[in-house]
């Protein structure tokens, strides 16, 4: 059997690639000490809802009775929370709701009808766009970013970068 010059090169790239492809499958288990790849833990191992709630026992809150509204959180305490004996109120609490112009009568409407009418001086809305009626409804609580409409890192960036400088200004908890 003859193997031409071009076929023998064919034949040498062809296992070289497959030799490449084979070693660096093995890197990340090499790694780990182990020529196998760990087993996958099926959700009946981890999920239980006993292991769940044993996880949750020491960050649940303590039972409060509430109208519904935000009054129920005037005087929230962190007792349990491993911190000091500082009282809580609801003027401390920062609520930021992130937004683009494409959302403002779609979601907002929606949120302004319901809880942000009960915690309108907490709530801060952050937007790419300088919409006057919003303006109106929630006043010096809406702030424009200036950034990008679009989802991208930059973008979000920008608008974190506000929200987080409004929260310091804000000097609330």
């Amino acid at each position: 059997m003859k193997i031409s010059c071009v076929g023998l090169t064919k034949i040498c790239f062809v296992l070289s690639v497959s030799l490449c492809v084979v070693f660096f499958l093995f890197i990340p288990w090499v790694k780990h000490g182990s020529l196998y790849p760990p087993p996958l833990l099926g959700c009946n191992g981890t999920c239980r809802s006993g292991h769940l709630e044993t996880l949750l026992e020491g960050t649940r809150l303590p039972p409060q009775r509430h109208n519904g509204s935000v009054a129920g959180w005037k005087n929230y305490s962190a007792q349990g929370a491993g911190q000091s004996e500082e009282q809580l109120q609801i003027e401390d609490v920062f609520i930021a709701v992130k937004t683009t112009k494409k959302y403002h009568s779609s979601r907002l409407d929606l949120l302004l009808q319901t809880w942000i009418s009960h915690a309108k001086e907490q709530t801060f809305i952050f937007t790419d766009w300088e919409d006057q009626e919003l303006r109106q409804k929630v006043g010096n609580q809406m702030v424009n970013t200036n950034c990008s409409a679009v989802h991208t890192r930059q973008a979000l960036c920008c608008k974190m970068a506000v929200e987080y400088d409004k929260f310091v200004q804000s000097t609330k908890k």
